[in-house]
């Protein structure tokens, strides 16, 4: 997919989402939520911004993670907290957790203006989880108010990508796979390991992206290639 890495969009996306991604390493660094694992941090954490929205309403909105792993983590997480203390336990550990490791003369509130730029200027239809981080806003001070608009704008992708693989009619399984494949990376592993869907889900997946041309054992065909494509020009356009 190196021909569209230049896009403005693109770019964005490989700048912010690194940020948004220390999320998952704040977790150690938390003074509240003692209580939570790490799912618990993870599931709570990404919904949190709607309130208190259940499992069920939750596995549209987490798409490519399996519907009864969404329903259980998102249950768990609710048991042991509310959204807004999920929030500011989660702000109050990126914030440490990059004070540590961040340079001093780092501008935090340009920065962050600059991604606020970026937010304001996106169309919020159809981007729940977007439009409920944007509603939070931000201080413009902080080095968390810069990761929850990396955060921010990592919603609005991830909803305009779903969007996009879905008008091509694939299964969560399906594109995880057809990811895997056009990046060279073993059939299921990230789909088995890192998302949790089960071996015959990806084999299904596997044969039915088989059937359609765009996988082969051992092969990745150059149409199948492009329809991946396709579907990250698809997302970088609502971008």
């Amino acid at each position: 997919m190196n021909d569209i890495a230049s896009t403005p969009e693109r770019r964005l996306q490989m700048h912010a989402e690194p940020v948004a991604q220390l999320g998952f390493a704040a977790y150690d660094h938390r003074r509240g939520c003692q209580n939570l694992t790490q799912m618990d941090w993870y599931f709570g954490g990404r919904l949190a911004c709607l309130g208190a929205v259940p499992g069920a309403a939750a596995v549209a909105l987490l798409a490519v993670l399996p519907p009864d792993r969404v329903v259980a983590g998102i249950a768990s997480a609710w048991s042991k907290t509310d959204p807004d203390t999920l929030i500011a336990c989660r702000l109050d550990a990126i914030d440490r957790y990059l004070s540590s490791g961040v340079r001093s003369d780092f501008d935090a509130p340009t920065t962050n203006a600059l991604l606020r730029r970026a937010i304001d200027a996106l169309e919020p239809a159809g981007h729940a989880l977007f439009a409920a981080w944007r509603a939070r806003g931000t201080r413009n001070d902080t080095l968390s108010d810069v990761w929850l608009s990396t955060v921010t704008l990592r919603e609005h992708r991830g909803a305009a990508h779903i969007a996009a693989w879905r008008a091509h009619g694939l299964t969560p399984p399906e594109i995880l796979v057809l990811t895997e494949a056009s990046t060279g990376a073993t059939i299921g592993s990230h789909a088995t390991t890192m998302m949790g869907w089960p071996g015959d889900a990806v084999r299904r997946a596997e044969a039915s992206l088989a059937y359609r041309g765009w996988l082969a054992v051992g092969a990745y065909p150059p149409f199948g290639g492009a329809a991946r494509v396709v579907i990250e020009c698809a997302t970088d356009r609502h971008e």
